[in-house]
């Protein structure tokens, strides 16, 4: 699944899992964000559906990783 279609599924409430570059994050959290801005969703109620829900895979270590780790890099190595 491309960020694309990730992104489109997740704003449907469905689960969505694609495989990206660490540097292609940003972007997808900012679209992300914004398509749940469109559907009337407060900003901190935003902020929260990220952080509880985004989840990532370290590709050096396999930890799953979520919150600040997605963006700072994984702390389990």
């Amino acid at each position: 699944m491309g960020t694309d279609e990730f992104i489109d599924s997740a704003l449907q409430g469905k689960p969505a899992e694609c495989r990206i570059n660490i540097v292609q994050f940003q972007g997808l959290y900012t679209a992300l964000g914004e398509g749940l801005k469109s559907q009337g969703i407060p900003t901190s109620e935003i902020v929260d559906i990220q952080w509880l829900n985004l989840k990532g895979v370290c590709p050096r270590c396999g930890w799953i990783i979520a919150g600040d780790d997605l963006v700072g890099g994984c702390r389990g190595t």
